[in-house]
């Protein structure tokens, strides 16, 4: 199925784009190395992930500590 996972702030923008594309079904890891999508270092605090999956969506609130 498609899915897309994104880290966003908390001003609802999208800082990076981990996941974009299909994946089987199944269990997956990733880790996220707390660099935005153009290569910077973030500001420790905290951000939303956002798994949209078909047409399955969570959220989850995570926090950055450097």
């Amino acid at each position: 199925a498609p899915v897309s996972l994104g880290v966003y702030n908390l001003k609802g923008q999208l800082v990076k784009t981990l996941v974009a594309g299909t994946k089987a079904a199944g269990t997956h890891q990733l880790s996220w190395d707390g660099l935005d999508a153009s290569g910077n270092r973030v500001a420790n605090g905290a951000y939303i992930l956002r798994l949209s999956s078909g047409q399955d969506v969570s959220t989850r609130k995570l926090m950055l500590i450097k």
